[in-house]
């Protein structure tokens, strides 16, 4: 999700260089990329962040679905809303969590990862990511099936492949809020 794009040559053989990178690399490093500042604010105070990313996404063609987020930031997401919860009296159950989140430009899912740092919230279109197989200019590293050599009276096959995520559209199709509040 964070690695950085590398074009550095391998030094233990003489396959072709690396030349994938994360999703933040693509959304961040990259120009162009639809980046909201956080600029430290306590997500739970206010959801103008969102907004302002939502639009600018949306302003761009894109149609998001989906607020990938860490434990700390769904949290802070739903505390904004305790205060408006409201329950019977024969209520039994404690507790505010966020599924979704509704705006004017429709409902995104609220996803945990824990694999996204605390002061990121990536913006996603799932229709505009995909998997498919690693692929150089000679050669595509979709599955197949080789026959490994023999050690007795038997056959082995194994199954060989590298599958990796694609971005699609990164300018428009997706966004990410950074430096929001972790404390």
């Amino acid at each position: 999700m964070y690695n950085d794009r590398s074009a550095a040559l391998p030094t233990a053989n003489d396959q072709p260089a690396s030349t994938m990178g994360g999703l933040f690399y693509y959304l961040v490093r990259l120009a162009g990329g639809q980046v909201e500042n956080g600029n430290g604010d306590q997500l739970n105070s206010t959801e103008i962040h969102i907004k302002n990313l939502l639009d600018n996404v949306w302003g761009q063609g894109g149609k998001p679905s989906v607020l990938l987020m860490n434990t700390y930031q769904r949290r802070s997401l739903s505390d904004r809303l305790a205060p408006y919860v409201r329950t019977a009296r024969d209520e039994r159950v404690l507790g505010v969590v966020t599924d979704m989140y509704e705006y004017s430009h429709g409902v995104l899912n609220v996803a945990l990862s824990k694999w996204v740092h605390p002061p990121h919230i990536f913006m996603l279109d799932p229709s505009m990511i995909g998997l498919g197989p690693l692929r150089s200019e000679s050669e595509s590293r979709a599955f197949s099936r080789e026959d490994v050599p023999k050690t007795g009276d038997y056959h082995i096959r194994a199954v060989v492949g590298e599958y990796v995520m694609e971005v699609h559209n990164r300018q428009r199709g997706h966004g990410i809020i950074t430096n929001l509040a972790i404390a």
